[in-house]
């Protein structure tokens, strides 16, 4: 009489392996794009936060000086801030953005020279 032992197996078939292989491409195609918009995502708060910054000096220096601040007054008051003809330089990531100032409180005629009054505050270009 012949007796058959049963020898235990170990590993995974390769169907389970397929389907693991699958389940992590469905997974990792979920969130993949959700990294990539984060650095533009941040990039965007950087400016916004850079523009409130030039907003907040403005007021700050109005406040302290008991007028309108020139360029290059509000300038000085924005930190890694430099003023350009057209507004107030912020680097960020080696990449310098203007925030736009204007030399009227309807935010329409640019500043054009650093002694230039600034009266309005405009956004990020």
């Amino acid at each position: 009489m012949k007796i058959y032992r049963h020898t235990k197996q170990f590993g995974f078939s390769l169907i389970e392996l397929g389907i693991v292989v699958v389940i992590l491409g469905i997974v990792s195609a979920m969130v993949v794009p959700k990294h990539l918009d984060i650095a533009s995502n941040s990039l965007s708060a950087a400016k916004l936060h850079a523009a409130i910054q030039v907003k907040s000096a403005y007021s700050i220096t109005f406040m302290e000086q008991g007028r309108n601040p020139t360029l290059s007054e509000l300038a000085t008051n924005v930190q890694y801030g430099s003023a350009n003809v057209s507004g107030v330089g912020i680097s960020i990531d080696d990449t310098t953005y203007t925030v736009r100032t204007y030399t009227n409180n309807a935010c329409s005629t640019a500043t054009t020279a650093n002694s230039n009054i600034v009266k309005c505050v405009g956004t990020i270009a």
